[in-house]
């Protein structure tokens, strides 16, 4: 998908106790921009989108893609920012 490996990276600690703002706002403050794709959305996969979003400038918009439900419950639905 990007032959070239330029897709920053960013290792996050996640405080689940602060606020959902407090992570968005962190997510704001983050200079490293680039696409961002999660896979479900349970709460410690949650945190990493509102940090994701945050990075969105106005122009930007959000696709969603692998859309598929395997079994009824599997999903691999992923976004993409840019």
């Amino acid at each position: 998908m990007f032959p070239q490996a330029d897709i920053p990276v960013v290792q996050l600690s996640l405080d689940r106790t602060r606020e959902l703002a407090f992570h968005y706002a962190l997510g704001k403050d983050l200079t490293a921009a680039g696409q961002g794709c999660l896979d479900h959305w349970e709460w410690d996969h949650f945190l990493p989108l509102l940090y994701t979003l945050a990075l969105q400038d106005q122009k930007d918009t959000v696709e969603f893609f692998a859309d598929p439900v395997t079994f009824g419950s599997i999903s691999m639905r992923s976004f993409e920012v840019g």
